[in-house]
């Protein structure tokens, strides 16, 4: 019984095939890791729009409460303006808005004010830095350190109230929650030590040294490659590294409830 002629593939036509069979594969994955982030940055997206809309909640506390000092577009009155480097109410705007500036709700920032924003940087997607900076808007409630004592004894009806610390912490706690939902579905990935130690830095120590902070005169922690090369880190001898010490001395960061393990 004849079946027709057999058919012999050279090498050549599996070479071809397994190219085609590869160039699928690959194709594919695109596709996926094409979707991956579509969906990451959907739901982001879906993140930032109920922060904004739940922040309703808040903004007249907010603004009645913080804005002075956190909002890079409230004017100083005349007084605040003269002699803007020893002028102590400007210097408390200014400081104010290098650790927070909350003009733009969600996602949270910091601003010199007297300059553009950085679009591009504001757009990136920086899960770990908001959550450094909604625990320190947290801590600060909690603990009553903003707004400054200085403040409030000359504005009493700037001070937080125990009423005022509930609708501020059921805008907070939700969306700690909500990101860190977001990056255990979009952001568990296989981190190197050095990625390790940023996602560390940018948690702990970036919203007071870094990001345009810089508390103590130390600044830029996010930029490691230059962070290595400071007095803050001895190469030769790890464990003697001042950024090390101030650490596991319990110096920093300073707030208790920011301990590094």
């Amino acid at each position: 019984m004849n079946n027709g002629p057999v058919v012999i593939e050279t090498s050549e036509d599996l070479a071809r095939k397994q190219e085609a069979r590869e160039q699928a594969r690959l194709e594919e994955l695109k596709r996926q890791r094409q979707l991956f982030l579509e969906n990451k940055s959907k739901a982001w997206t879906k993140i930032v729009t109920e922060a904004q809309t739940s922040y309703n909640e808040i903004s007249s506390i907010v603004k009645s409460k913080c804005s002075d000092c956190h909002d890079e577009n409230k004017r100083l009155p005349l007084y605040g303006r003269v002699f803007p480097r020893i002028n102590p109410v400007f210097k408390h705007q200014k400081d104010g808005l290098e650790a927070l500036d909350l003009s733009k709700i969600f996602p949270l920032r910091t601003s010199d004010g007297y300059k553009p924003a950085d679009k591009k940087a504001q757009e990136e997607i920086n899960s770990d830095l908001q959550i450094s900076f909604l625990n320190a808007f947290r801590d600060s409630v909690i603990e009553r350190t903003m707004p400054l004592r200085s403040y409030t004894i000359i504005y009493r009806s700037k001070r937080v109230f125990k009423s005022d610390e509930i609708k501020i912490l059921s805008w907070i706690d939700p969306l700690i929650e909500d990101i860190k939902q977001f990056q255990q579905t979009y952001e568990q990935e296989d981190l190197s030590v050095k990625d390790k130690a940023r996602k560390i830095l940018a948690v702990k120590c970036i919203r007071c040294h870094g990001n345009g902070s810089s508390k103590g005169g130390f600044g830029d922690i996010e930029k490691l490659d230059e962070l290595v090369k400071t007095k803050y880190v001895d190469l030769v001898n790890p464990e003697k590294s001042e950024l090390l010490e101030s650490v596991v001395s319990g110096y920093m960061p300073t707030n208790p409830r920011e301990r590094l393990t």
